[in-house]
């Protein structure tokens, strides 16, 4: 299988001390591509059963990462997959939790299996500060995208630094209302199995990670070259 090959990475956040939304319209993503998002927030209450289901202009946003539980003010992070039927908006996502912050990275890939494009994926949250941010182990096949990523908690906004073992070209976004940030990253899987954990350095706190492995089709077109965009919602 070939490898699904990033087209474009766009990321968003907002902070609007209330309910917060972020908008992203894809530039270079194209029909027959695979949108994957980082869905992040950086406070929830212990009341907020999930995530508000990620809307956009066609189609239905499926969560391959299980919800975790968690206690109040944690940061939440979970992965949500969806193919592109049509160009233009593709992702709405909102904070249900008062005074959150919401993040997203959305990576359109070219060449994924858009009818069954998960071999593994799963969200943790760590409770008890820790300098050792890590994302978790997903079951992986040879040539999978495996991706990635770091949510901080509320009031936090370093990001932690690239993980060992390395991964390529990490992206965070920062709130610019100084509530946290997202860093994530990719990497292509060579051997099956199980990924192991990918682990990041950041500042003494709690925090939440995911991993997605995706896996590609036969014949993936040429991606354009990556680009990133910042839309803030």
């Amino acid at each position: 299988m070939a490898t699904p090959a990033i087209r474009e990475v766009l990321t968003g956040t907002a902070y609007d001390g209330s309910t917060s939304t972020v908008t992203i319209t894809t530039d270079g993503a194209q029909v027959g591509d695979l949108l994957v998002l980082f869905y992040g927030t950086d406070y929830t209450s212990s009341a907020l059963a999930d995530h508000v289901t990620p809307t956009g202009t066609a189609g239905t946003w499926t969560r391959r990462t299980a919800a975790v539980a968690r206690t109040a003010q944690m940061p939440i992070l979970s992965v949500w997959t969806r193919p592109v039927t049509v160009t233009g908006t593709q992702v709405t996502i909102t904070s249900a939790g008062n005074d959150a912050g919401v993040y997203a990275h959305l990576y359109a890939l070219a060449g994924a299996d858009t009818t069954s494009p998960v071999t593994g994926g799963l969200a943790s949250i760590v409770t008890t500060p820790t300098t050792t941010w890590a994302a978790p182990s997903v079951t992986v096949n040879s040539g999978d995208l495996l991706l990635c990523g770091w949510q901080s908690q509320y009031e936090n906004v370093t990001a932690p630094t690239v993980p060992t073992p390395a991964m390529s070209d990490p992206i965070t976004t920062v709130n610019n209302d100084s509530a946290g940030a997202l860093r994530t990253a990719r990497q292509t899987i060579t051997a099956g199995g199980a990924s192991g954990t990918r682990v990041a350095t950041g500042p003494s706190d709690t925090y939440a990670a995911a991993s997605i492995a995706v896996k590609g089709v036969g014949g993936a077109v040429g991606p354009e070259p990556a680009r990133m965009f910042l839309a803030y919602g």
